[in-house]
């Protein structure tokens, strides 16, 4: 599953509900996702909150 899948998915659940603010998802060299304005999307930009994301392979 590509971030774009996962914004995608989380875009249609956010559909009818408010979202106040900005919250990025960063995912290191994989990219982001950012939630702001009632969708969710893979394009970079500054937000309210960022939480980073790691991918530990044990």
């Amino acid at each position: 599953m590509t971030l774009q899948d996962i914004a995608k998915g989380i875009s249609d659940g956010l559909q009818g509900k408010s979202f106040d603010g900005s919250l990025k998802f960063d995912c290191g060299d994989d990219g982001v996702i950012i939630l702001a304005d009632g969708t969710a999307s893979t394009t970079d930009h500054d937000t309210d909150c960022t939480i980073k994301l790691c991918r530990t392979i044990w």
